[in-house]
């Protein structure tokens, strides 16, 4: 091939490489400038003017003029302005903001929207001609719950521009208007610079009694800003009225709504399971202990617990019965004398013995002794308790007077109210939720506080409570009169006397005997025969069974190792409402 040919047939090929090298170049280089471009372009707020008109039923009115000086190309504004604060008890504190209107210098409308998210309003702008020019962006929005009620005063504290934004503020002023009728001048302080700032770059002018001009004297730089605190005496706006404050807080602590709709379930649910079925009986005086009721039972069937006064009562009953003999002997002292007691094994146990009363004795005697100290129970019979009123609870239940156990309805319900104290006290910390916090503590109470009447007796338990209230109301009521005229024998005060301890109306059964029984019974010894009463019985039964009680409770102390027991309002800038910032896109 010659090289006239060689030529011709490369020469296309070599054209267009170099037509692809020169339009790559080419937008290479267009790329690069407009990158340039966009790395060039700025803005900065020439003049920040606010108009804060403070009206009588409470209300702000904003309104922003902003000038706005922009360098390179954009398409518009944006504002951030917070509405969520906390209050004293840091609960959540939020400012009904309205925005009215986005306009330019001359008034005319400009396209804006608005967004709300984490506790800041936004309100973004679009600028015509916001292009190497200065533009001005006349914002006006409504504030509800800006102002501060004291006693002594009412207060505007108002962050004006914020001190979020990314650029200088080459000057910034606010006008403030306060309602007509203003007698003397207000009180005015501002403060400048960045948050916290106690900066003093300001001046004011008073216009009036009833407008004040706050100035910076100087340029605020970048996250910068200025702030005024105004206050003027009380009556000139009107305060929001308790229920109107009320209704602000639960609006924006909404979980404290919470505890009242766990009352409103916990009230349906104790009416639907913890409530005694009504019966058509009333409280008639029954002369007789109900049939079938042990002491103790009778005192768990009455309040639906079981007291330390119903175990001790059983002891007196087993006394009365036969089993036991109570034995007290005074030892004088020197200063006092004491009483020491001791419990006398009279009989076995039999079958006559309910479970719970066959625990008691077994724990009176548990040691194999037939005569215990009382002394002897401390830091022993107290690993009897919990079985002791399991037999009670579980007997009663069994025999149909309960709907359920009452401690394990019981504790089913306190677990409930922990459990949603617990998660819904995690979960309001986890979301930083001071009214959950107090939602869930509110919460986990009422529950708790229901726990306690959520056992319910049955139709059968209902009807024997009413038969143990008429049993009360003549033991309380008894006199002594109308016992000797139906010759009423030791037996009865006796075989009555633990069910009356159980009731409370010992006091009452023994006064009704006094002076008509003179014989001490057999089943106590102790104190001078000669001056027996039945009065005096019974107040020695009461201190006896104060001390058998804390006896029959005790536990010994656990030991611990470880560690020793010892171990060791002003006003700022950036503070108040308002504030904020913004930027330009």
């Amino acid at each position: 091939m010659s090289k006239g040919s060689i030529a011709t047939a490369v020469s296309p090929l070599v054209n267009r490489r170099t037509t692809r090298a020169v339009a790559l170049l080419a937008l290479t280089l267009a790329i690069l400038a407009s990158t340039g471009a966009a790395w060039a372009r700025s803005y900065w707020i020439e003049d920040f003017q606010a108009t804060l008109e403070v009206r009588e039923d409470g209300t702000l009115m904003v309104t922003e003029t902003i000038r706005f000086r922009f360098e390179g190309s954009y398409n518009g504004i944006y504002r951030d302005i917070p509405v969520d604060y906390r209050d004293n008890l840091s609960l959540k504190y939020r400012l009904r903001v309205s925005v009215e209107s986005a306009t330019d210098l001359d008034g005319a409308e400009l396209r804006y929207e608005t967004s709300t998210s984490n506790g800041r309003l936004r309100i973004k702008a679009w600028v015509p001609g916001a292009q190497d020019a200065a533009r001005t962006v006349v914002l006006r929005y409504r504030v509800e719950r800006a102002l501060r009620f004291f006693p002594e005063h009412t207060e505007l504290y108002w962050n004006v521009t914020g001190t979020e934004w990314p650029v200088r503020i080459e000057a910034a002023s606010a006008r403030i208007v306060l309602p007509p009728g203003m007698v003397d001048p207000p009180k005015v302080a501002a403060f400048t610079g960045s948050f916290g700032a106690l900066g003093t770059d300001w001046t004011s002018d008073l216009m009036g009694n009833d407008q004040v001009l706050v100035r910076t004297t100087g340029p605020l730089d970048f996250q910068e800003g200025l702030t005024v605190v105004v206050g003027w005496p009380v009556g000139i706006v009107a305060a929001p009225t308790a229920m109107t404050r009320l209704g602000y807080i639960l609006a924006d602590n909404w979980p404290l709504l919470i505890p009242f709709a766990v009352f409103g379930l916990m009230f349906v649910s104790w009416r639907r399971w913890g409530k005694d079925p009504s019966v058509d009986l009333s409280v008639m005086p029954i002369y007789t202990a109900p049939e079938g009721l042990s002491p103790a039972e009778l005192g768990t069937l009455i309040d639906e617990r079981v007291d330390q006064r119903d175990i001790v009562a059983t002891v007196i009953d087993l006394a009365v019965r036969g089993f036991v003999r109570i034995e007290e002997e005074t030892e004088e002292g020197w200063i006092w004398d004491s009483v020491k007691t001791r419990f006398r094994k009279l009989r076995e146990a039999d079958d006559s013995l309910r479970p719970h009363e066959m625990e008691v004795y077994e724990g009176l005697f548990e040691a194999g002794e037939d005569l215990v100290e009382l002394d002897d129970l401390k830091n022993k019979f107290y690993t009897r308790l919990g079985k002791i009123r399991s037999d009670l609870y579980s007997g009663l239940s069994d025999r149909g007077y309960f709907a359920g156990r009452p401690d394990r309805v019981r504790t089913g319900w306190i677990i409930i109210s922990l459990f949603v104290l617990g998660i819904g006290f995690t979960s309001a910390i986890a979301f930083e939720n001071v009214a959950g916090i107090f939602a869930a503590i509110a919460s986990g109470i009422i529950i708790f506080i229901f726990a306690w009447f959520m056992p319910a007796r049955t139709r059968k338990g209902r009807e024997k409570w009413i038969e143990i209230k008429g049993f009360e109301e003549f033991l309380g009521r008894t006199e002594g009169q109308r016992l000797s005229e139906t010759e009423v024998d030791m037996s009865t005060f006796e075989t009555l006397l633990p069910f009356a301890l159980v009731l409370g109306v010992a006091e009452q059964w023994a006064k009704a005997f006094e002076g008509l029984l003179s014989e001490p019974p057999s089943w106590y010894v102790g104190g001078n025969p000669s001056l027996y009463s039945t009065v005096a019985l019974t107040n020695r039964m009461d201190t006896m069974s104060l001390s058998l009680g804390e006896a029959m409770a005790s536990s010994p102390r656990s030991s611990s190792s470880g560690s020793s027991g010892f171990s060791g309002g002003g006003g700022f800038s950036g503070g108040g409402f308002g504030g904020g910032g913004g930027g330009a896109f």
